[in-house]
């Protein structure tokens, strides 16, 4: 997961964020299991996909994590 502030929009250059260390807490065969971070904010889940043949796709998700609510 990276941090996703930049407001951007039509595939325009954006430079890398750090990836948020401890985020994926398993990866087996077609699923991941990852865990959101604790500070609020507006996040990006990146994803990257082999296969056996080399070829690969990418995706990711915006999402927003919100402060708990008491």
């Amino acid at each position: 997961m990276d941090v996703s502030d930049n407001p951007s929009t039509g595939g325009g250059r954006e430079s890398p964020s750090a990836p948020i260390e401890g985020a994926v807490l398993s990866a087996a065969g077609n699923e991941a299991v990852i865990q959101a971070p604790t500070t609020p904010g507006n996040y990006r889940i990146i994803v990257y996909v082999r296969d056996p043949g080399g070829k690969a796709a990418t995706a990711n998700v915006p999402i927003l994590v919100r402060a708990a609510s008491r």
